[in-house]
């Protein structure tokens, strides 16, 4: 499969912690509270609120997972692109498919559903001018994806915004109207009911995939677990909250014969103003779904056409506006499809159980990235007993899987019969990448394969998250010499190898380098840290300057007195170079005083190691 990383620059990377925390919030505020309470209460009465608690509990293994993910593998395509680097092209054929059409599906569900709160202020409205609306609304959200993220995020924090502040104020305002009777009235306890309906309430948390579809477009790492978990906490308590008070407002026939069931507590609360006001919350929040949903979906293109899981065509990024034109008109044309042709019901089941599969198969990429031992997989976010965590995500999401009812399995087995058709016939003749679960099998049997593509994409992304810059301390470090010796070795030894390297990097003669590194070594200041030694001379010339790093086992013995040295690193270079010399040695001197620099060290046995230790934070 070939490697397309290259291009990942041509995003942007200008997403903030408020616009990830926008993007994932206004996706999850829609359908989730507006209409699907309505299609829980028959069943769970007052105890809806239960349903949105155990959901956002039972979220949280795949949570954990993504955290760790984006922050190992800061990429757009998030949901595929972990799935595919850990299990390969044909379960990545499957991910990605699955994310994508769960995200367009759900931005489809949502565009639809502001035709009920429209028929809330306009009762006369048909359903075909309802999906003239959607469709109107999905060709604008598509313009403005592509006239740039940047526009598109500024809408959308304006959104989430005026949202936030109307749900807040209703959580206040309407605790004033709860009867504590209409809610025991409400009552149908059922805990078989309730778990039945976890599934369903799944697709209502869905918002928090998006964050790794844009991963690759975030200013700063960390931001985006921060965001997800902002965003999660937020909406989680939003939830239980708004559920537990329609239960004390709304009477079980009001709340069973409504599909806006805020905006008749609305009503009941605050009269016409409340309708409006909670109806005009809810054209918002489908609305921040509705953007925020192309803006995600179209990522998912994105990266299985550069991986060539779909055609290479789609990948291309407009060169103004640094968007994924061809993906986003490509997702905009299937939601379009969608709204014409699926009802409410499908839509939400086959959305439903294509999120749930893709948090198993997120779950289980997380497990494999761990035991695959990669050198350069190395999240910034870890949780203890994270494994116990994993496995149990698995078979919780299983059982919710299976409790989706015929529609949910009948689409899978036809989604799964479709995408194995299009991986043997189009994908697999592109696909060579040396997945993670390649890597876990090589660390059982102790043999090496040919390939180390995905370790190469890995180092890449590494690279990127922690914003190293290819300048000139990169690359005096990335292409100096590294001398492994696993043996003893003394101090006139140590620097004649050194000297031998230089010398034929400066075409000048060993011994009269080894002059200048001799008196060096005398200076007590070359020893910088315990075990650590900076020799660093002037040579005659012009525009020169290498480095040499030598690493020594069980240690370079400097005299008698002294314990001994196991790593030098040599410097030399020309008096007009005098500034980036003190610029290296100020770096590296940066570099090894950092509290896990002796560590890494000690296990560090490769050229590429051992580099590495000077070229990422």
């Amino acid at each position: 499969m070939q490697n397309n990383n290259n291009k990942t620059a041509n995003l942007k990377k200008n997403l903030s912690l408020l616009d990830i925390f926008s993007i994932s919030t206004g996706a999850m505020i829609s359908s989730g509270i507006f209409i699907l309470p309505a299609l829980l209460v028959a069943k769970n009465g007052s105890f809806v609120f239960l349903t949105y608690l155990i959901a956002g509990i039972a979220i949280l293994p795949v949570l954990l997972a993504k955290s760790e993910l984006i922050t190992a593998m800061p990429e757009s395509g998030g949901s595929y692109f972990f799935i595919e680097r850990s299990m390969g092209a044909y379960i990545g054929s499957i991910g990605g498919f699955s994310a994508w059409l769960s995200l367009s599906l759900k931005t489809s569900f949502a565009i639809l559903g502001i035709g009920y709160f429209t028929n809330l202020i306009y009762p006369d409205i048909s359903m075909n001018s309802i999906k003239s609306i959607a469709i109107l609304l999905i060709l604008f959200f598509g313009s403005l994806n592509i006239t740039g993220v940047k526009n598109t995020v500024k809408f959308q924090n304006i959104i989430v915004a005026i949202l936030l502040l109307i749900m807040v104020s209703f959580i206040i305002y309407s605790s004033f109207f709860f009867e504590n009777t209409l809610f025991k009235a409400n009552h149908h306890f059922d805990l078989n009911n309730i778990l039945s309906s976890v599934g369903l309430v799944f697709i209502s948390f869905a918002g928090l995939t998006k964050i790794g579809s844009i991963a690759g477009e975030i200013k700063k790492n960390k931001d985006g677990v921060f965001g997800m978990f902002l965003s999660y906490s937020a909406v989680l308590i939003i939830y239980v909250l708004t559920t537990f008070l329609l239960s004390g407002i709304l009477t079980y026939a009001e709340y069973t014969n409504t599909f806006t069931p805020l905006s008749l507590a609305g009503k009941k609360t605050l009269g016409f103003a409340g309708l409006l006001i909670m109806s005009t919350a809810g054209i918002l929040a489908f609305v921040s779904t509705a953007n925020a949903g192309i803006l995600a979906s179209s990522r998912y293109l994105l990266s299985m056409s550069r991986d060539r899981i779909i055609p290479h065509f789609i990948s291309k990024v407009n060169k103004k506006t640094k968007t994924p034109h061809i993906a986003i008109i490509i997702t905009m044309t299937f939601m379009i499809l969608s709204i014409l042709f699926l009802n409410l019901e499908s839509l939400v089941k086959i959305a439903s159980s294509m999120q749930i599969i893709i948090y198993i198969l997120e779950i289980f990429a997380a497990l494999i990235f761990k035991f695959s031992k990669l050198d350069y997989y190395r999240p910034n976010f870890i949780v203890p007993f994270r494994t116990f965590f994993y496995i149990s995500g698995i078979i919780l999401y299983l059982i919710f899987l299976h409790q989706m009812g015929n529609i949910a399995d009948l689409s899978f087995i036809l989604f799964f019969v479709f995408t194995s058709i299009w991986y043997f016939v189009y994908v697999k003749k592109f696909s060579n990448r040396k997945s993670a679960i390649i890597h876990v099998v090589e660390n059982i049997i102790h043999k090496k394969l040919y390939t180390d593509s995905l370790e190469n994409e890995l180092r890449e992304l590494l690279f990127k998250r922690d914003n190293i810059v290819i300048d000139e301390y990169y690359n005096i470090m990335n292409n100096s010499k590294v001398l492994y010796i696993e043996e003893e070795i003394n101090k006139e030894n140590a620097l004649n190898l050194i000297c031998k390297n230089f010398a034929e990097t400066f075409n000048k003669p060993q011994n009269e380098l080894y002059e200048h590194f001799i008196e060096s070594v005398k200076n007590p200041y070359i020893i910088v840290k315990n075990g650590i030694a900076i020799p660093h001379i002037i040579v005659e010339g012009e525009n020169l300057l290498n480095v040499t790093i030598m690493k020594s086992q069980k240690g370079i013995y400097i005299s008698k007195n002294t314990d001994p040295i196991f790593l030098i690193i040599a410097i030399a270079g020309t008096m007009d170079k005098r500034n980036l010399h003190l610029k290296i040695l100020s770096k590296i001197a940066t570099v090894i005083y950092n509290t896990d620099f002796f560590s890494n060290l000690l296990n560090a046995n490769t050229e590429k190691h051992i580099k590495d230790l000077f070229l990422m934070k």
